[in-house]
């Protein structure tokens, strides 16, 4: 069986046995390592947006590139818990900005019922069902829809910086930009 420890450990409880794995808050001390090591590694994927995603699609971290997932989107949309997949396909998300939205949402929602053949679970049936609304939505031409004139393959907006050329990184929680060399070369 593909378990999750935490599915594993829902399984004994249900049959009447005390959890086998032990699971703690992600603001636990245990775990600082952990949350030290998955920031260097988003930290390392900068120009490029990065996240960390729990299941059901909750962001737990990501990058200050990341950011631009949150231009132009409906504050409530943001409010956390922040759901990737419904930021993604929700109208008043970044839906209008996806060039290529029904093979995106398709594999997506494909990803989602792969979860639900392996572990049957309400919430993610009822956020499955929220986010095929907003595909047949689109579909229809209804809100959700590309846009005239959108570009790119993603985000139309958002292109990577080439991998030779210095780029401006700013940090806008707290308001500072710097110049970021590339990979090897030092700043100046």
């Amino acid at each position: 069986m593909e378990l999750t420890l935490r599915e594993r450990n829902e399984l004994l409880l249900a049959a009447g046995f005390a959890p086998a794995f032990p699971e703690s808050p992600p603001d636990d001390e245990a775990l600082r390592p952990v949350r030290q090591a998955l920031e260097t590694i988003l930290d390392g994927h900068l120009p490029y947006p990065a996240m960390v995603v729990r299941s059901h699609g909750i962001l737990v971290t990501a990058n200050r590139a990341f950011e631009v997932f949150y231009e132009d989107v409906d504050p409530a949309l943001l409010a956390p818990p922040v759901n990737v997949f419904r930021l993604a396909l929700h109208p008043d998300g970044n839906a209008p900005r996806v060039r290529n939205l029904p093979e995106w949402g398709r594999h997506i929602i494909e990803h989602l019922r792969a979860q639900l053949a392996q572990s049957p679970d309400p919430a993610l049936e009822a956020l499955l069902a929220e986010l095929e609304s907003y595909l047949s939505a689109a579909a229809r031409g209804g809100r959700g829809a590309r846009p005239r004139g959108a570009v790119g393959a993603g985000l139309g907006r958002w292109r990577p910086p080439a991998h030779h050329d210095a780029h401006v990184v700013r940090d806008r929680r707290r308001g500072d930009t710097r110049r970021a060399a590339p990979r090897g070369v030092p700043a100046r």
